[in-house]
């Protein structure tokens, strides 16, 4: 499949109707904000434990919920790279719907797919990834409008698209396991 095709049927529609509001009602944005550091630090706990060739090299795995199928057979390093890519869009749109601003244009799914490269830099710039999202986003009053539109989930606010954040880091959490999992089984 095409990057930015969604996940299958079924799938997308127990995230959105079943998930998605169950996770809304009972995340709470400080338990969002502990699911989305602690999950980021199992990723760079996966980076640290991989010399630079585990790093770099693409394994295809199982594919996790909620992760397109063309998102298979990455490396460790564009998991993270992955997952740096789309918290820092998520960031910048937090703190422009806590200003009370709803930016234009779309969502494109197939625009945060990693380019690789990262290596051992993985590691460092995760680490910085993590401290930069709390630190600008602890500070913020989380309004429930304006709302903007995740290509899958609907209409998101503030406070949903933090949620998001935290369960984005678990789905690549788990896809790095799997990875390195993958990686361990080639030895």
């Amino acid at each position: 499949q095409a990057p930015g095709a969604g996940l299958p049927p079924f799938e997308s529609w127990i995230l959105t109707k079943a998930a998605a509001p169950l996770v809304s009602r009972f995340l709470a944005r400080p338990q969002a904000r502990r699911l989305f550091l602690r999950e980021g630090e199992r990723i760079i706990y996966l980076l640290v434990d991989a010399n630079e060739y585990r790093l770099n090299e693409s394994v295809l795995i199982k594919r996790p919920i909620g992760i397109e199928d063309n998102s298979r057979a990455w490396s460790l390093s564009e998991t993270a790279e992955h997952v740096m890519i789309v918290g820092n869009g998520i960031r910048n749109l937090i703190i422009q719907l806590c200003s009370g601003h709803r930016p234009g244009g779309k969502f494109n799914v197939a625009k945060v797919k990693p380019q690789g490269g990262l290596g051992t830099d993985a590691r460092k710039l995760m680490r910085q990834y993590l401290d930069r999202f709390t630190r600008d986003l602890d500070d913020l009053r989380f309004p429930k409008h304006p709302t903007y539109l995740h290509p899958w989930y609907g209409e998101l606010n503030a406070t949903q698209w933090y949620q998001y954040a935290a369960l984005h880091h678990h789905m690549h959490r788990i896809q790095a396991q799997r990875i390195e999992f993958g990686l361990l089984n080639q030895l």
